[in-house]
């Protein structure tokens, strides 16, 4: 026991005392940076076989680690996000997985996208990589705010973007719009930017997956089957322009 300076009397903690808290601290630090590593270890998906074909996905640091990863509205974008890219690497967007991950209207405007690029055919190595902002969400319908990456198509292997390009730089911040079908599952019915076509959010922590095997980068497309089997034929330049235009419009209006 010793005296303080007014003549009482203090405890000096015990080694018992000590190591005790040291021990509970160093659990709790443990456990914490085994959680993140079990959730940063690589993951490979199985690939999906039947009317459009999606290869493996293999998830070099995980599907993700953030406060949103287990949201249902998330996990339903993350899902659609690899079906859309396999739907615009095969130039197929009539199967049944994707009229049941996206509406109609937005695989439309999706395959005649594809189709306009067709030729050379821009690939896409897996799910467009991004890191969600915000949800907002209801019982039947979700905003799901990212950062997306900017670019994430390419016609050679040697331009496919790496982790480390995700780890700092930029991209672009757009808003997904879900909806909860009859059935109970989601689907994504729009996207837009969020805010001016060229702003740039932080985009370090976006999940990144590539396919496996990789797309066949440098060979073009037959053709693009739309949401209703048929051909998408690409619209002329002149067509192109005027509905540039008009979106430009309806976003100043």
């Amino acid at each position: 026991m010793t005296t303080n300076d007014r003549g009482g009397a203090r405890m000096r903690p015990s080694p018992s005392w000590i190591i005790a808290a040291l021990v509970v601290v160093l659990a709790v630090a443990g456990t914490g940076l085994w959680r993140h590593h079990r959730a940063r270890a690589p993951v490979t998906d199985p690939p999906i076989n039947g009317e459009l074909y999606v290869p493996s996905v293999h998830w070099p640091e995980g599907r993700g680690t953030g406060r949103w990863d287990k949201d249902p509205w998330v996990i339903a974008l993350r899902h659609a996000q690899v079906l859309r890219a396999a739907a615009n690497n095969q130039g197929d967007y009539s199967s049944e997985l994707m009229t049941e991950a996206f509406s109609a209207e937005f695989l439309r405007r999706d395959a005649r996208d594809t189709a306009e690029s067709a030729d050379p055919a821009y690939y896409m190595p897996g799910p467009s990589p991004f890191a969600v902002l915000d949800v907002r969400s209801d019982a039947d319908t979700a905003h799901v705010r990212v950062c997306s990456a900017w670019s994430w198509t390419t016609t050679e292997e040697e331009y496919v973007s790496q982790l480390d390009e995700f780890r700092s730089g930029s991209g672009s911040d757009v808003t997904w719009e879900l909806e909860r079908r009859p059935d109970g599952t989601r689907r994504v019915v729009d996207v837009e930017y969020t805010g001016d076509m060229h702003d740039r959010c932080p985009i370090a922590g976006a999940v990144v997956g590539y396919f496996d095997p990789a797309p066949p980068y440098g060979e073009p497309l037959d053709a693009v089957i739309g949401p209703d089997g048929r051909v998408v034929e690409p619209r002329s330049l002149q067509e192109r322009f005027l509905d540039r235009f008009a979106r430009l419009l309806e976003g100043k209006s």
